[in-house]
């Protein structure tokens, strides 16, 4: 039973990213520079490298404080790594909806974070943070609020080591749920 509970919550945290995914502007030009950390291509490079390593994934998956453990020996990672792909937040549009701070030390970029002025947009955070000057820890936090349902994302991604997915959603008429998604990449 929680096993299938899992399940369906795992496809409803999907659902709901695809509900609730970053807005795009289809009138936006095109533009040959983008201004931010280039996220999605980011994760297509991870997604050919994880598909070409193909790690065992130990995965937790905890909906609403039950747990169940999988080991995962083959994964489409564009479909694991789908949910951080749909944060990025290069498009023209949005350029000046965005707060730039940076930490540098001993003459290299340290941390970068990307934070929402606008809090119509649903990518209110993106931190990147580096380790000589490979990216060490990705972290995103998207919000987004409806009539009917809002919905909180917590995501962190450690290339080559693991990722965490916190999801929590509270819709009318209905108790507030909670998915936890933690995933330790092994060779």
């Amino acid at each position: 039973m929680l096993k299938a509970k899992a399940y369906f919550y795992s496809f409803l945290l999907i659902a709901l990213t695809a509900a609730c995914g970053v807005e795009t502007d289809s009138s936006a030009p095109e533009v040959s520079a983008t201004p931010f950390f280039k996220l999605e291509a980011y994760f297509d490079r991870e997604i050919a490298r994880m598909d070409s390593l193909q790690p065992t994934l130990q995965k937790m998956v905890t909906v609403d404080g039950a747990s169940e453990e999988q080991r995962i020996e083959s994964t489409d990672y564009q479909k694991e790594f789908q949910i951080f792909r749909r944060s990025d937040i290069n498009r023209p549009s949005w350029i000046d909806k965005y707060q730039v701070d940076s930490l540098r030390e001993n003459g290299g970029v340290q941390i970068v974070n990307y934070t929402a002025l606008d809090t119509s947009l649903n990518t209110r955070l993106l931190r990147v943070s580096y380790r000589n000057n490979e990216v060490e820890e990705i972290q995103i936090r998207n919000r987004s609020k409806s009539a009917i349902a809002s919905t909180e994302q917590d995501l962190w991604y450690r290339p080559g080591r693991s990722y965490r997915i916190e999801s929590r959603q509270k819709t009318i008429g209905s108790d507030p749920r909670e998915v936890l998604i933690d995933v330790e990449i092994r060779k």
